[in-house]
């Protein structure tokens, strides 16, 4: 899977999250996860039929990019979340503070 495609899907993930005005995070011992949208939003944002985002999803769990969960969702693993927080970062910035306040988004995109 190219950075493009994943880009595609984060980017569409991203303008979810923030259309929803909500973002899941989940801390663990050595993980930050955030939790995605459900597959039929983003293909709906991205303009695409739910089945062609699916394999989408499978590679990018392939390639550590994000988990599943059964019954509980689809969720970002280390790799995903720092593109994700890149993309909130430079494109959503202003409207990801709203939600998370400056403090923790400024904690959280800390190079």
């Amino acid at each position: 899977m190219t950075r493009d495609e994943i880009n595609k899907i984060l980017n569409a993930a991203a303008r979810v999250i923030i259309q929803k005005g909500s973002i899941n995070i989940l801390f663990e011992k050595e993980n930050v996860k955030i939790k995605l949208p459900t597959t039929r939003e983003l293909a709906k944002e991205i303009g695409t039929p739910h089945y062609y985002v699916l394999p989408g999803f499978s590679r990018m769990e392939e390639e550590k990019f994000v988990t599943r969960e059964e019954r509980v969702g689809i969720w970002t693993t280390n790799g995903g979340t720092k593109i994700l927080l890149s993309i909130l970062e430079t494109e959503f910035s202003e409207e990801t503070k709203k939600i998370l306040g400056a403090n923790i988004f400024n904690l959280l995109t800390e190079k």
